[in-house]
């Protein structure tokens, strides 16, 4: 059996590995090689059992897997491969068992993701279905109807990009602020509509799930909370920037929608993101209500679902080269 020095020289070295999300990879070269060795029965027990909490992975056969609800509202996941996908509790893969993460019941159920994979369509049949449904439900300009689409679509795959984007939407009370966060939490990939969460509970499932976080009427204040919130927002748009809170490493990275009256008042957080300016809601709208919402999931999650897994790979192959500059239009 090879000495540990020398399973971490392996280790080490460049190789095929397993993709994870925001740019984490699982190295398996050094397991490849010592298959290879003498003492396969030793290599068995030290592998055998192992197992990796995953929310989406990108594996070197080109398979990607994600996650779907069941029909029981169970996390399972959705294992796409040469065009097809099916739905699976956990994925074998070499020496590897993929498993959904164990995070609270609560938490888990708070963050949306789509009930099934629907059939393909373009980027520009469904950006047209989006801005259908803010024409539908709220007052906004056609250019503000856009921005909100192409936003929500790219959440989808926000994780191929280096700098996460924000949206500030912002107006006085009543001007329709929480209507277009709900109609976004309809739609963006595992979006969370917080109104008010606790800290703690925030940087848990932002780093276990990296959904599109939305918090409605988020007013910057003087007290402990808003600060720790504002640093929640800075340290989100970077991929692989860390917050250590109590020993453990939090990974805040992902596109964040903010809901308030004034902004934040941090010029320089503001001009990582776009404005949308509410309107008060005008009679000429569909009323917004929880059976709605749900109809506009269960018609359009499916499909944007399908949107990422059919183009991952293509969009992943090109994203080095996207440059984006947050604030500009």
């Amino acid at each position: 059996m090879p000495s540990n020095k020398a399973i971490e020289r392996k280790d080490q070295m460049p190789g095929l590995a397993i993709r994870l999300t925001n740019g984490r990879s699982l190295p398996i070269e050094f397991v490849t090689r010592l298959k290879h060795g003498s003492n396969n029965d030793a290599i068995q027990r030290l592998h055998s059992g192992r197992s990796r909490e995953i929310e989406f992975a990108h594996l070197p056969s080109g398979t990607l897997i994600d996650l779907v609800r069941d029909s029981s509202g169970e996390l399972v996941f959705a294992v796409f491969q040469d065009g097809a996908t099916s739905l699976q509790r956990e994925v074998h893969y070499e020496d590897f068992k993929f498993i959904t993460p164990h995070v609270d019941s609560g938490l888990t159920r708070a963050v949306r993701f789509p009930t099934a994979v629907g059939s393909s369509h373009t980027a520009r049949q469904l950006l047209l279905e989006i801005e259908e449904v803010f024409h539908l439900y709220a007052d906004c300009d056609l250019s503000d109807r856009k921005l909100l689409a192409h936003f929500a679509l790219y959440s989808w795959i926000a994780d191929l990009l280096p700098v996460a984007l924000y949206m500030w939407v912002v107006g006085p009370y009543g001007y329709g602020k929480t209507t277009l966060l709900q109609i976004m939490s309809a739609i963006c990939r595992r979006s969370i509509l917080a109104g008010d969460i606790s800290l703690a509970s925030l940087y848990r499932v932002t780093t276990e799930y990296h959904p599109t976080l939305l918090l409605d009427e988020l007013e910057a204040g003087k007290d402990s909370r808003s600060r720790h919130l504002l640093r929640l927002l800075r340290a989100g748009s970077t991929m692989g920037q860390k917050v250590l809170r109590a020993s453990k490493a939090y990974d805040l990275f992902g596109p964040k929608i903010v809901a308030s009256r004034l902004g934040t008042g941090d010029a320089a957080l503001e001009s990582r993101g776009f404005y949308v300016v509410a309107r008060p809601l005008s009679k000429n709208v569909l009323g917004l209500t929880p059976s709605s919402l749900e109809s506009i999931a269960e018609q359009l999650q499916p499909k944007l679902a399908a949107f990422r897994l059919n183009n991952y790979a293509r969009l992943k192959s090109v994203s080095g080269s996207f440059t984006l500059r947050a604030g500009s239009s």
